[in-house]
């Protein structure tokens, strides 16, 4: 079986959100992808919620985005609604490069929260990892600027399900 490569940076740092997305997916490690920007957006001509995005726009000069290299089973190369592929190099704690796919937003609108369950994957992903210090602050400082998620108290749609390609 050829296996593929995801860049997971934001939810996917947790275990419980990059194993519903990328069931029996092996971590490889810890990666950066150089020039990009993490991002909160709401989707173009909305502001109900939040969602994380990787830019490669004229702002993400000289910006990093840390997330984890994954090895999965091509059958979760799938797109969804509102995002889009991506295809990236992305350099390894271990000194190595990867060409990596990733989701990036079609059309990201307004600096949005995310809700906060949503939220709760982000930060515990980050304390999982050891990206910089600054890094990582510069993530809560962006949440706190964003505006806030109309309804960031809503359920987790996914919570009783194994895997989203499970009904």
């Amino acid at each position: 079986m050829t296996e593929t490569m995801y860049f997971g940076y934001g939810t996917y740092l947790d275990d419980e959100e990059s194993l519903f997305y990328l069931p029996g997916a092996k971590k490889i490690v810890t990666a950066v992808a150089k020039n990009r920007a993490f991002e909160f957006h709401a989707h173009e001509g909305n502001r109900d919620r939040g969602y994380c995005h990787i830019s490669d726009k004229a702002g993400a000069n000289n910006s990093d985005v840390y997330g984890i290299i994954f090895k999965h089973d091509p059958k979760y190369f799938v797109d969804y609604e509102g995002f889009e592929r991506c295809f990236l190099t992305v350099y390894g704690a271990d000194g190595k490069t990867y060409e990596c796919w990733t989701l990036r937003m079609t059309k990201p609108g307004m600096a949005v929260r995310p809700p906060h369950y949503y939220w709760k994957h982000i930060t515990a992903g980050l304390k999982l990892c050891s990206f910089p210090s600054d890094y990582v602050s510069g993530i809560y400082n962006m949440y706190e600027k964003a505006l806030p998620c109309e309804d960031a108290d809503r359920p987790n749609p996914n919570l009783n399900k194994k895997s989203f390609f499970t009904d």
